[in-house]
């Protein structure tokens, strides 16, 4: 004979609770993919992604699956703000797409805007050596890095094995960085 156990009826609203104490962990941990994907199936955003609102929320989702043309898109309207560093935060979404073309070598392609008198062109760095794609990355970001050790730093990590052999990038992975990419793109805009 079999014994059957049920459990005692759940408290109201507790999947909400979990999947918001989920949501916290996961970004406290840097785990982007997984935040994206619970967000995803959930329908939730997390307690600190409803205050973002919308615009913001959308924008978050774009740093995250790390779409990078419609991210600079995105904050472009920026550009002439006074109170906001819109070259801040290009470099910090160039920097961790820089970051990501590095770490992995199997990267077909990336795209950035660029900013010119007239018009705005899109640089595409394309499939080629590993070598070009990085070169590219890095003069796309460069003009946007406000230390120039900042960029020597940067320069320096391709003579390395990998990007966490970088003291200052240890902790880095493509997910956090780009938790870290969004927070200081959002810090800029509040």
């Amino acid at each position: 004979a079999t014994m059957t156990v049920s459990l005692p009826p759940l408290p109201e609203g507790w999947r909400d609770d979990v999947v918001y104490m989920l949501h916290d962990f996961l970004e406290d941990a840097g785990l982007a993919q997984t935040l994206c994907a619970l967000e995803q199936e959930t329908g939730h955003r997390g307690p600190a992604a409803d205050r973002l609102g919308d615009d913001l929320a959308f924008f978050r989702r774009l740093v995250l699956t790390g779409d990078w043309p419609a991210a600079e898109a995105f904050i472009a309207p920026t550009a002439d703000h006074p109170r906001v560093n819109h070259r801040r935060m290009l470099a910090a979404l160039r920097r961790q797409a820089f970051l990501e073309i590095l770490d992995a070598s199997d990267t077909s392609s990336v795209s950035f805007r660029d900013e010119g008198d007239d018009a705005e062109t899109t640089t595409h760095v394309e499939g080629g050596d590993v070598a070009d794609r990085l070169v590219k990355a890095l003069s796309a970001l460069e003009p946007y890095v406000e230390d120039p050790t900042q960029f020597n730093d940067l320069c320096f990590l391709c003579t390395l094995g990998s990007v966490s052999e970088h003291p200052e990038y240890t902790e880095w992975t493509a997910s956090r960085g780009r938790l870290i990419a969004y927070d200081t793109c959002v810090d800029e805009l509040r």
